[in-house]
């Protein structure tokens, strides 16, 4: 500390005496350029243009990854050693992403602390080196700024975890309420990790390939296989355990669906809907063509499905699907991708040339042609405004409004590989995240631009459509969560992203929510 006793000398040379200051109790009473002096005649404002000093600014995290890296939903812990001939009154943290500074706490022998969350901090990137700067302010709120020695690589990958050997392709994964992360592969085994992938289960699931996604309904998964049949496995007493609860005829290759009173919808590539109740015995519709898609279920629990370019609807009677239209709604196309629920279904077809998308209401009638587009490799989705997200083969993601008119500014990314289907999150900055073909995992901004793209499976690698957990300690309106990504190697790719699923958004994904139930309404 500065000493004061020459102080009164100092004064008669200068004509001054301390009276002639400022009194003060402490140094923010004082302009800008000077600090609360103690004397022995009291406090006073005194003049200080000497900054204070800052060393040793080091960066750690709290929980890093394998890697070292660490994560978007991590903890920067920031500490430097501040001095000052008088009085050190304060320091901060500023990272060069923007976003607010975090003051420093004061420690022994001159050492500052912070613990910085870097969830508070914008992060327009998948990996990056961020740098912390130290800046401390004395009693005369002179600043010295101190970057950290090095950058620290804050990262959007939780984990990268291999599921098995031997591998053809992972399916889309569904997430149950604890987090677990349920995908079933082409080995016809079924796998369960914990949302944090500090675990794996696994579970043979009858005898053929398993390309659908899992259906979660509370503590059961119901898988559908390409042995023709639909099981439900249970947890008992610790051992995941399958058992047979339909035969379709079929393979069954298109997603499973649920009725608000928990019965599972499944199709069939013989040509059969399969309604199976929560207890008791599954019941066929009629024969028809045969089904490549799973059913969409609106929410008066009527199933309309596609069979090559043909529409069906059914309502269910005394537990068996039957035919609301007669005849069938004609497409004009065929139907390759799941269906979309928004005022009526939305359907995306394609003639091998050029992708439609259409509007049939629960009424029926001919589709409305809402715009031309090119053929799409994934499911549409339909965000909070009621405007289309359609994933296309030609390596981009356009979007329409409502009426099928071109979205105002919306720009055409080229996202590298076929696109999957978009998860549609409540961030503003970042509302969609897509997978593609070529192993990339890409955020995108509202206009359509590129805000971030991760390259985690590797250009030969296919990933699947995504599904999303956000944990319940997560701050409401400022969640992170983790979205899950299987790719065609047998890897499954835990990205953090910002936000979480859009409730408001009335179909938000083509499985429609976490437990990929397939039915309008509310989120599951």
């Amino acid at each position: 500390m500065r000493s004061f006793h020459l102080l009164p000398v100092l004064l008669l040379a200068a004509c001054a005496s301390v009276d002639d200051r400022a009194s003060c109790s402490v140094s923010t009473d004082c302009p800008r350029g000077q600090y609360c002096a103690r004397t022995p005649d009291g406090s006073v404002c005194w003049p200080d243009a000497v900054p204070p000093t800052v060393s040793g600014v080091s960066v750690s995290c709290e929980a890093p990854t394998a890697g070292g890296a660490c994560l978007r939903d991590g903890t920067l812990r920031v500490s430097a050693t501040l001095a000052d001939d008088a009085e050190v009154l304060g320091a901060d943290v500023t990272l060069d992403l923007g976003g607010p500074a975090v003051p420093m706490q004061r420690g022994a022998g001159g050492q500052w602390t912070a613990a910085v969350p870097l969830r508070g901090f914008p992060f327009e990137h998948f990996s990056h080196g961020v740098v912390a700067t130290v800046t401390a302010r004395d009693g005369a709120r002179n600043e010295t700024p101190m970057d950290a020695s090095g950058v620290t690589t804050v990262t959007r990958l939780r984990f990268s975890r291999p599921l098995d050997t031997g591998i053809f392709g992972l399916g889309p994964p569904a997430v149950m309420a604890d987090g677990t992360v349920v995908t079933a592969g082409t080995n016809g085994k079924v796998y369960l990790v914990p949302w944090d992938g500090s675990g794996l289960a696994s579970v043979a699931v009858g005898t053929g390939q398993i390309t659908a996604a899992p259906l979660v309904l509370g503590t059961s998964i119901w898988i559908g296989s390409e042995d023709n049949k639909v099981y439900e496995v249970t947890n008992q007493g610790g051992t995941w355990t399958p058992s047979e609860r339909a035969d379709t005829g079929g393979a069954v290759r298109g997603a499973l669906a649920a009725t608000s009173t928990g019965s599972v919808i499944a199709t069939s590539d013989f040509g059969l809907a399969c309604v199976i109740p929560p207890v008791g015995v599954a019941r066929n519709s009629a024969l028809g063509s045969p089904y490549s898609l799973g059913a969409v279920v609106d929410d008066a629990d009527a199933l309309y499905l596609v069979a090559g370019g043909t529409l069906r609807r059914m309502t269910i009677t005394l537990g068996i699907p039957g035919d609301t239209w007669t005849p069938a709604i004609s497409l004009g196309s065929t139907v390759l991708t799941p269906l979309a629920w928004s005022s009526g279904l939305i359907v995306s077809s394609n003639n091998g040339t050029d992708g439609f998308i259409k509007r049939v209401g629960a009424a029926g009638g001919d589709p409305d042609n809402l715009a031309t587009t090119g053929i799409t490799s994934g499911g549409i989705a339909v965000a909070e405004d009621g405007s289309i997200v359609i994933p296309e083969a030609t390596k981009t993601l356009s979007r329409v409004t409502s009426s099928g008119a071109p979205y105002p500014g919306w720009q055409m990314p080229d996202l590298g590989g076929s696109v999957r289907t978009p998860l549609v999150l409540t961030s503003p900055a970042v509302p969609f995240v897509v997978s593609t073909s070529k192993g990339s995992v890409i955020g995108v901004a509202p206009d359509g631009a590129v805000s971030w793209r991760g390259d985690v499976g590797g250009t030969s690698v296919s990933l699947q459509p995504g599904n999303i957990y956000t944990r319940g300690t997560e701050p409401a309106g400022a969640e992170l969560s983790i979205a899950y990504f299987a790719g065609s190697d047998g890897v499954l790719h835990a990205v953090i992203v910002d936000g979480r699923l859009d409730a408001s958004a009335p179909w938000p994904k083509a499985f429609h929510d976490a437990r990929n139930t397939n039915r309008a309404g509310a989120p599951q």
